[in-house]
């Protein structure tokens, strides 16, 4: 009688792929991805420390529950590592779901069909014991940031809930930004319809302690030299990292 040995595990690469495409097919496709990748339990998942791997499955669909169009792809090519027993791989993750639109704009007829999205980068380390199980498995998001842009000294404005510049008293409300200030990006932000030609993108920014949501671009129409009108955008946010 013939043994059929084990199939070996597939390289990095082809794994990491295969598990993060099953975050997007929901919590069936995702549990049966945690089962194929992970041990029976696991010194760290996350913030969390000698945990089942069930109770792991249950703690990330608690983290999934409010989301929906969750994508995760790959960065950067895994880098491997040997250990005395199994191996330690690093490498970033592009992160990215969808949130209903925050509660505060529930009377806003603008987001009455917006969803707030959500983009982080995160850098990721997991270990394998010697069976290429893996029995730790570390997520940490990489802090963004943007530099305030625009042609004046006070080039945006932040707010506590998404705001149009096309508002009464925008020029006159929120917190005024002087431009050169460098700005955290927390991944969160919010399309709203414009008054322009184009819609808004509004980002959610930490800034001095606190988290204010801050136009990324403004468009608008202004004269073409050769006869009528083109669109016009300027940037009040611009990437740095």
């Amino acid at each position: 009688m013939s043994v059929t040995a084990p199939a070996a595990p597939l390289p990095w690469l082809s794994r990491l792929r295969e598990f993060y495409a099953s975050y997007a097919g929901g919590p069936s496709a995702r549990s049966a991805a945690y089962a194929r990748l992970f041990a029976a339990r696991l010194q760290r998942f996350i913030g969390q420390r000698d945990v089942s791997r069930s109770a792991a499955i249950a703690a990330a669909e608690r983290f999934f529950a409010d989301k929906s169009d969750v994508a995760y792809r790959l960065r950067s090519e895994p880098s491997v590592e040997a250990l005395t027993e199994g191996q330690r791989v690093r490498f970033e993750l592009e992160a990215r779901w969808a949130l209903a639109a925050p509660a505060e704009t529930a009377g806003d007829a603008r987001a009455a069909d917006t969803r707030e999205m959500v983009e982080l980068r995160l850098f990721v380390e997991l270990e394998t014991d010697a069976s290429g199980s893996v029995i730790s498995y570390v997520e940490r998001p990489r802090t963004r940031h943007f530099k305030v842009g625009g042609d004046r000294d006070e080039a945006a404005r932040g707010f506590d809930l998404p705001a149009s510049r096309c508002d009464d008293g925008y020029e006159r409300g929120g917190v005024a930004l002087k431009r050169g200030t460098i700005v955290e990006d927390t991944g969160h932000f919010i399309e709203l319809p414009m008054c322009g030609p184009g819609p808004q993108i509004s980002r959610r920014v930490r800034y001095d302690g606190d988290e204010l949501w801050v136009d990324e671009s403004s468009y608008s129409l202004v004269p073409n030299p050769h006869g009528g009108s083109s669109l016009g955008s300027q940037d009040f946010l611009v990437r740095t990292d």
